[in-house]
């Protein structure tokens, strides 16, 4: 390399080539490594899909919304969906191949209860696939039906004792009453 013609020159450049690109490797496992680590830490479901609906990835929450075994035996969507709730994925799916991004909600009949989940799929460059985010929003539900129940009792509550209140007041008006009647009556014998 301490020549100074056209090969020190090709292997200098080489070497620089070749340096620059073990910085660049190593700078991207660390994102990869970043990446990972985000995905693995949030409580929500990832997928990442091939273009051919072909399960590349899951993260360790997606065990959370689905079965262990299921998540760990899926190589496809049908092993997740079935019927309407793969339907309705696939026409995310194609949604999202033309717009880039698509939501929408879904219910998946459970054996005893029913599995309330946002689904949001988002299409990476090039047709190279998908990744869809699942958020089980059965507790958010939840709690939004009791919320709106105690609305419910609470106006109930209020439209009942309403009615109440002026009945009260005239019922110890009418006493009252009746109390002056009753010694007006008995001071006049």
């Amino acid at each position: 390399e301490s020549a100074i013609d056209e090969l020190a020159t090709l292997v200098r450049a080489f070497n620089e080539m070749t340096g620059a690109l073990e910085n660049n490797s190593r700078e991207l496992e660390v994102r990869r490594r970043f990446t990972e680590a985000i995905l693995e830490s949030i409580p929500t479901g990832v997928i990442s899909l091939s273009g051919d609906e072909r399960i590349e990835r899951v993260n360790r929450a997606l065990a959370g919304i689905f079965s262990e075994e299921t998540v760990a035996n899926a190589t496809s969507l049908e092993h997740l969906f079935a019927g309407e709730s793969l339907a309705a994925v696939r026409s995310l799916l194609k949604r999202a191949r033309r717009r880039g991004a698509a939501a929408t909600q879904l219910d998946i009949q459970r054996p005893r209860s029913v599995l309330h989940l946002a689904v949001t799929v988002a299409s990476l460059e090039e047709q190279r696939g998908f990744v869809l985010v699942l958020e089980d929003t059965s507790d958010l539900l939840r709690a939004q039906k009791a919320a709106a129940w105690q609305e419910v009792a609470r106006r109930i509550a209020h439209e009942i004792k309403n009615p109440l209140t002026p009945i009260s007041l005239s019922a110890d008006r009418i006493a009252r009453r009746l109390t002056r009647l009753s010694r007006a009556l008995g001071s006049s014998d």
